[in-house]
C-alpha cells in the first residue's frame, strides 16, 4: 500500500488514474481539474480557488511559491512567469503587466518603466527613463533638471554641450559658437 504500507487485499484498493499507484479509497480523491481518481500524495490544492487537483496541472507563483492554476493565474508579459491574481504592475511605457522586479523609478519624473528603458546621467548617475533625458552630441544623458538653457536658443542643453560665449560671457550650445578657441557667437 503506497500511503500507509500497510498490507491489504487487492480488491479493497483503488488505482490512480495518474501513476496506475495503488491506495484505500480514503487516500484518494476525485481530481476537480480533470475528474480522475488520483491518490492523495498526487494532488496540490490552488492557493486562488482552493481546488484541488493533480500536481501536475498546477503552476508555482514565482512571487510567494503558492500553488495555483495556470487559468487562475496571472503572467508576467516579460519573463513568461506566472503569479498570483494582482501581483504583476504595469509598464508606464509600454503597457505590460510584468513582475515588480522588471519594474524601476524614473529619478525624473517617478514612472514606473521596464528597466530596459532607462539610462544613467553622467551628471548625477541618476537612473532616468532615456524618453525623457537630454542627450549630449556624444551621447551622454542627463536629466531635465540637470540640463541647462542655451540663453541663444531657449533650449536645456546637456551640460557637456555648452560653452561660454568669450564676447557675451553667455552660455550657448557648441552647435552656435565658433571653431576657434575661445569659442564666441558664429
Amino acid at each position: 500500500l503506497v500511503i500507509t504500507k500497510k498490507k491489504v487485499l487487492k480488491h479493497l484498493l483503488v488505482k490512480s488514474e495518474i501513476s496506475e499507484r495503488w491506495a484505500l479509497p480514503e487516500h484518494t480523491v476525485v481530481c476537480s481539474i480533470t475528474n480522475k481518481r488520483v491518490i492523495e500524495d498526487e494532488t496540490e490544492k490552488s492557493s486562488v480557488s482552493g481546488k484541488v487537483g493533480c500536481k501536475n496541472e498546477f503552476v508555482y507563483c514565482a512571487e510567494t511559491g503558492k500553488p495555483l492554476l495556470t487559468s487562475e493565474a496571472e503572467k508576467c508579459e516579460v519573463t513568461g512567469k506566472y503569479v498570483m491574481p494582482g501581483k504583476l504592475e504595469k509598464c508606464e511605457v509600454s503597457g505590460k503587466n510584468v513582475l515588480p522586479s522588471e519594474l524601476e523609478k524614473s529619478a525624473a519624473s517617478g514612472k514606473i518603466a521596464l528597466k530596459k528603458f532607462f539610462v544613467f546621467s553622467n551628471i548625477s548617475n541618476a537612473r532616468i527613463l532615456e524618453s525623457e533625458a537630454i542627450r549630449s552630441i556624444a551621447g551622454n544623458f542627463c536629466a531635465p533638471l540637470e540640463a541647462k538653457i542655451c540663453i541663444w536658443s531657449g533650449e536645456k542643453c546637456h551640460p557637456d554641450d555648452l560653452v561660454t560665449c568669450l564676447l557675451t560671457g553667455i552660455p550657448m550650445h557648441v552647435e552656435f559658437a565658433t571653431a576657434d578657441k575661445p569659442e564666441s557667437l558664429a
